[in-house]
This record gives C-alpha cells, structure tokens and sequence, in this order.
C-alpha cells in the first residue's frame, strides 16, 4: 500500500486513515515511509463510509452459540491442532486469518443472528 501511494500521491499529501483499522505499529511503520516521500498519514476522527452510510442494516447482537461436534465435525483445539500441522508442513511461520466464516469454522463459534439473515 506504501509503495501505492508514494507512486500515486504528490508530496505534500494528506492521507486520511481510520485509525482502527490499523495497529499502532502498522500505522508508524507506514507513516515513517511515506513521511520520506512528504506524505503525511491523518487519523480521522471518524470512518468516513460509517458517516455516509445511512441505510446501512444494525449489526447483529444475537447470541453467539457453540455448534455441536455433530454438526462442526472436531472440537476447535482438534481444528487448531489440524491447521498448525498444515502451516508446518508448507514451511510457514504464521496463518493471518481475516475472513469472519473461517473464523467462525475454525472456532465452531456462530452468531445465531448471522445464520438466520
């Protein structure tokens, strides 16, 4: 993304970012490369999509539920244990996970609210 805008952007720039869609970490390491470029990151007050978004549907707040073993399959540490094999077995470090469902599948965890809409 850094190179993205350091191509794109002209010096002098402001960036505005939503702060909490970055670590604090991520954020500085950012802002140190583009700061060489006059690029300046900006937190916002607020997320600017949450300001124009005016029909946008509640978010759930239903009940979180474990599945039962019949229905997820393994229990989430036997999951766990599963998924730490593979990302040995193609020699990673790390599995960065963002996707809610596979969240959800890899913790048999789900928001019954979520399911029924």
């Amino acid at each position: 993304m850094g190179e993205w805008i350091e191509q794109n952007l002209k010096e002098g720039t402001n960036v505005g970012v939503d702060p909490f869609l970055f670590s604090k970490e991520e954020f500085e390491k950012l802002n140190n490369q583009l700061s060489s470029h006059e690029i300046n990151l900006t937190p916002l007050k607020c997320n600017l999509v949450d300001t124009i978004w005016k029909d946008r549907t509640a978010r759930p707040n239903g009940k979180l539920t474990f599945l039962p073993i019949e229905f997820s399959g393994k229990r989430t540490s036997e999951k766990l244990v599963d998924i730490r094999n593979e990302i040995k077995k193609v020699g990673a470090s790390y599995l960065v996970v963002t996707a809610l469902d596979e969240i959800a599948c890899m913790s048999i965890v789900f928001d019954i609210f979520y399911l029924s809409s």
